[in-house]
């Protein structure tokens, strides 16, 4: 398990550990991590088209889309762009922000916690979390974002539905990512139940141990 800090040094590309990104080290690939948070949401509340799950039609033939030519001049100047804007929006970082996080219900880590807590909030870091990497509990978007505090609206942009819980495979066991502690000063009664379960459950519910005979 890792939180604060160490969840930053964990989710950095350099060190293996963890498929969950810094968002600094993805500005490249923000629209494929949001197409995944929309993905997330969609199946949350899925509807099935009967009429179409028993007559379904002809799909349409698509052309594929001219592929540009990687590294460009115009990409590299876009990135660099990217960049810029992200390193100015860390500065606007929250500093003691109570935020909102909305949970996913059908995940283990969030057992009997509805769908949202409110968590502290203290770091210039943002996590971007994506398949195969389970999102227990993700920042709301922007305009929900914020419960109490200062929260400069570089901060409510950059934040927004980025990674709080993470839980993922490693070997026979797994890594708990959480963005930020969730007991301090005992605060909040929701993300300290967070870390009990990822604590008290985890060893059974997210390892895959061999069963002896």
């Amino acid at each position: 398990m890792v939180i604060g800090s160490a969840a930053a040094f964990a989710a950095d590309s350099s060190t293996g550990l963890s498929s969950v990104r810094l968002r600094r080290q993805v500005l490249d690939r923000l629209d494929e991590y949001a197409r995944a948070v929309a993905g997330e949401k969609t199946a949350r509340v899925a509807r099935v088209d009967s009429l179409s799950l028993w007559e379904p039609k002809p799909k349409e033939s698509k052309t594929e889309a001219k592929k540009g030519d990687e590294g460009s001049p115009e990409q590299k100047l876009a990135g660099k762009k990217l960049a810029e804007v992200d390193e100015f929006e860390r500065r606007f970082m929250p500093m003691g922000c109570i935020l909102r996080a909305e949970l996913d219900p059908e995940h283990w880590l969030t057992s009997g916690l509805g769908d949202k807590v409110p968590v502290m909030f203290y770091s210039d870091y943002a996590y971007m979390s994506k398949q195969p990497v389970e999102t227990a509990a993700r920042f709301a978007e922007s305009r929900d974002l914020r419960l109490s505090g200062l929260l400069w609206p570089e901060a409510r942009s950059r934040w927004a539905s980025t990674a709080y819980l993470t839980k993922e495979a490693r070997g026979k066991g797994q890594l708990i990512l959480f963005a930020e502690d969730p007991v301090f000063r005992g605060y909040f009664r929701g993300s300290e139940r967070l870390l009990l379960i990822a604590l008290l459950l985890g060893p059974g519910r997210g390892a895959s141990r061999p069963t002896p005979w």
